[in-house]
């Protein structure tokens, strides 16, 4: 599934981008965008086997829950990618869930932030490989960055700008027993 978008996409009510995959889906999820703007901005959820891919070139805003929140299923055997701009958010700004056998990338080039929650948040499941976190500023109401890797590879977080929370770390990163 391939959704690319040129102009700004807009929603009142849920997301502005939502796309889903089923298990027995083996293709990859795919979504381009520019500006997007909703309560949650993209939901993308892949239950197939293959790569789930993000990348935004303007400004994600969630007005009322998630910036970007995706999910790779246990069936998936490719990357989870998420490459954007700026993303503005009520609540998380990203949070990803990789519970497949890929890794996970986060690259953030320009301003995250999560009015009331995290800035970034990265999950990996005990069969995930790598998860790379790559950001420049952010902040939030609790972590500006947190990542959890129960997989197979190492953790790696650059930050290249200003970081920063209110109440929990600015940078939170834990590692399971397998990894």
């Amino acid at each position: 599934t391939t959704i690319t978008t040129t102009g700004e996409i807009t929603s009142t009510y849920l997301e502005a981008i939502s796309a889903q995959q089923g298990a027995t889906t083996t293709g990859d999820l795919v979504i381009t965008s520019t500006n997007v703007s909703s309560r949650a901005g993209i939901l993308a959820s892949n239950q197939g086997s293959g790569a789930l891919t993000i990348s935004t070139s303007g400004t994600v805003t969630g007005t009322g829950s998630t910036g970007i929140y995706a999910l790779q299923g246990t069936n998936a055997l490719g990357d989870l990618s998420i490459s954007v701009a700026d993303i503005q958010s009520y609540g998380t700004a990203i949070m990803a869930t990789n519970n497949g056998s890929g890794s996970t990338r986060i690259t953030a080039t320009g301003t995250v932030v999560g009015d009331t929650e995290a800035g970034i948040v990265a999950i990996q499941g005990a069969t995930a490989g790598d998860l790379v976190v790559q950001a420049a500023d952010v902040s939030a109401n609790y972590n500006a960055i947190a990542t959890r890797n129960e997989g197979t590879g190492g953790t790696t977080i650059t930050t290249t700008g200003e970081i920063t929370s209110t109440y929990l770390e600015a940078i939170s990163a834990q590692q399971g027993a397998t990894t």
